[in-house]
C-alpha cells in the first residue's frame, strides 16, 4: 500500500485528519454572522453591540486555532492520508488565514471610531456581502470533502467540488472589483473623513478583502490536493 492510496474505509475516515478540517471550516462559517453584525454595529455607530459581535468573532477564531493546533499534531499518527501533507497542511494554513483577518478586521475597526457617509457604509456592506459569498462558496467546496474521500475522490464527486472551486474565483474577482471602486470613493471623501479616516477604513477595506484572498487560495490548494 502506497502512502496515498485512497481506500475508502470507514474505520479509516473516523481518524482522518479530514474530520478536523471541516470541523475548522465549520467555524469559518460560525464566523459570519457574528463578523456581519459587528460591522453593522460599527456603521451605525452601536459600539457596543460592536464589542460583544467582535468578542464572538475572537472566541470562534481562538476555537479554530486549537483545531488547528490538534490536526497539526495528530497528523504524523494517522492511519489514513490520501493526499500529499504538505499539500494538506498549506490547505489548513490557508482556511486559518480566514479567520484570522475576520479578526483582523473587528480589532481594527475598533482601533478608531470613524463616521462613514451614507454611500460609502452601503458599498462597504456590499463589499461584505461579496466577500461572504466568496467564503461560501469555499465552504461549499470544503463540505464535500467527506463524501469525496469515502468514494475514493470518484470523478463524479471530485467534478462537485471543482464546481464551487469555480465559484469561489468568481467571487472573488467580483469581491475586488467592489474594493477597487469602494477605495475610490474613501480617498474622494478625504474632505469629510480626514487623513486618518480614510486611512483607517482603507486598510479596514483591505482586511476585509484579504478574508476573500484566502478563500481564493484555499480552494487552489483544495483543487491542487485533489487532481491526482
Amino acid at each position: 500500500m502506497t502512502r496515498y492510496m485512497r481506500t475508502p474505509l470507514a474505520s479509516s475516515m473516523r481518524r482522518s485528519p479530514f474530520n478536523g478540517l471541516i470541523a475548522h471550516a465549520a467555524l469559518v462559517k460560525k464566523c459570519a454572522q457574528p463578523l456581519r453584525k459587528a460591522v453593522e454595529a460599527y456603521m451605525a455607530g452601536d459600539m457596543e453591540t460592536y464589542r460583544e459581535e467582535a468578542k464572538r468573532v475572537m472566541e470562534i477564531e481562538g476555537q479554530a486555532d486549537r483545531i488547528k493546533n490538534k490536526i497539526r499534531k495528530s497528523l504524523p499518527k494517522s492511519i489514513f492520508m490520501p493526499v500529499d501533507k504538505s499539500t494538506f497542511l498549506m490547505l489548513l494554513r490557508e482556511e486559518d488565514k480566514i479567520l484570522d483577518y475576520a479578526e483582523d478586521v473587528v480589532v481594527w475597526l475598533g482601533m478608531r471610531e470613524t463616521s462613514l457617509p451614507p454611500d460609502i457604509k452601503k458599498d462597504f456592506l456590499a463589499l461584505l456581502t461579496q466577500i461572504e459569498r466568496t467564503v461560501s462558496a469555499y465552504e461549499a467546496a470544503i463540505g464535500r470533502m467527506g463524501a469525496l474521500v469515502l468514494s475514493s475522490f470518484s470523478k463524479r464527486e471530485t467534478n462537485h467540488v471543482i464546481e464551487h472551486i469555480h465559484e469561489v474565483h468568481r467571487y472573488e474577482y467580483e469581491a475586488d472589483q467592489l474594493n477597487h471602486r469602494l477605495s475610490k470613493k474613501v480617498f474622494q471623501a478625504e474632505d469629510a473623513l480626514g487623513a486618518m479616516g480614510v486611512f483607517h477604513i482603507l486598510k479596514a477595506i483591505n482586511l476585509l478583502d484579504q478574508i476573500a484572498d484566502h478563500a481564493e487560495n484555499a480552494a487552489d490548494r483544495l483543487r491542487a490536493m485533489i487532481a491526482r
